[in-house]
């Protein structure tokens, strides 16, 4: 076996031979962070497998609160699973209803990045969830950002939280309170960082207990209250990651009720005043603005809510 994985070796030297993820884990042995490599590839990895090296990692895992530093980056979401549904598979994709399958976005929309970033502001730590889609090669992009301050849970209230949740594995000592603000987006046209583009804030305010229970220089497992994981792969170049900024630094904001309002009367001018096309159009638009009035900004809600 050992001449074996020296000769692996040699050829990942020598030829620039790949290789497999079974045998870089016979070359790696125990070590946890070098582990940690083989699940930036995830999708490749069986989710049985996929269980078994998350709860290895963990279990090799201590947070303090002096790690608690190690938390702040940008992070792209690699994979969601639950470990203990019955089908782990089927756990909520980060990014909620605007990455739902079965909805508009989700079908005409491609899912261009998912980031769970952890940001330090005035010395304490920030959530910024980012979903970003596009539509015609970036013709039509919608930047969604969900943003919220965090305060680290006391030790009472995890012991709390674990109990009533029923949290497998408990919570470890990095968990937070996210309390997100109203989602926005912006839909922009030409790229995402056009100038011609307009930022939305829509839906409810959210709370949700987020835990970290894995941290490297390359990954953080995320883990919420219902046992859920996100495989998260810290990221330092591109401008993808910082995308979230210029959303939430805009100076002109269209609120929920400015939606409808401009939807409406839009609607309304077009279907008494214009042609037969234009009495479509406005129809369209009236009856978006009546499913405005209802949306949650993408958050979800009841069951699919739970993290």
């Amino acid at each position: 076996m050992r001449v074996l994985i020296l000769l692996a070796l040699s050829l990942s030297t020598i030829r620039g031979f790949n290789l497999t993820p079974r045998t870089r884990t016979l070359v790696r042995g125990g070590s946890g962070a070098l582990r940690s490599d083989l699940l930036t590839n995830t999708n490749d990895i069986p989710i049985g497998n996929l269980i078994s090296e998350v709860d290895s990692l963990e279990s090799s895992y201590m947070a303090t609160p002096e790690s608690r530093s190690d938390l702040y980056g940008d992070y792209a979401v690699l994979r969601t699973f639950n470990p203990s549904s019955p089908n782990p598979n089927s756990s909520n994709a980060a990014g909620g209803k605007w990455v739902r399958s079965n909805g508009i976005t989700g079908r005409f929309f491609k899912v261009e990045g998912l980031f769970q970033n952890i940001v330090k502001e005035e010395g304490k730590p920030s959530a910024v969830n980012l979903v970003l889609l596009s539509f015609l090669s970036r013709l039509l992009c919608i930047t969604v950002v969900l943003k919220g301050d965090c305060s680290f849970l006391t030790s009472s209230e995890i012991t709390e939280i674990v109990s009533k949740r029923k949290t497998p594995n408990g919570l470890t000592s990095n968990s937070v309170r996210a309390s997100f603000n109203s989602p926005m987006f912006r839909l922009s046209l030409l790229g995402y960082r056009s100038p011609f583009g307009v930022t939305f804030r829509l839906g409810p305010s959210s709370k949700v207990i987020l835990d970290a229970s894995y941290v490297d220089s390359k990954l953080r497992i995320g883990k919420g209250a219902s046992g859920v994981r996100f495989i998260l792969q810290r990221v330092t170049e591109g401008f993808k990651k910082d995308l979230w900024i210029p959303v939430v630094n805009s100076r002109f904001v269209v609120g929920k009720k400015g939606i409808i309002g401009g939807l409406m009367s839009a609607g309304l001018g077009l279907i008494f005043k214009g042609g037969r096309g234009l009495k479509v159009l406005g129809g369209l638009c009236v009856g978006f603005a009546t499913v405005i009035v209802k949306s949650t900004g993408g958050i979800e809600e009841g069951k699919q809510a739970e993290v």
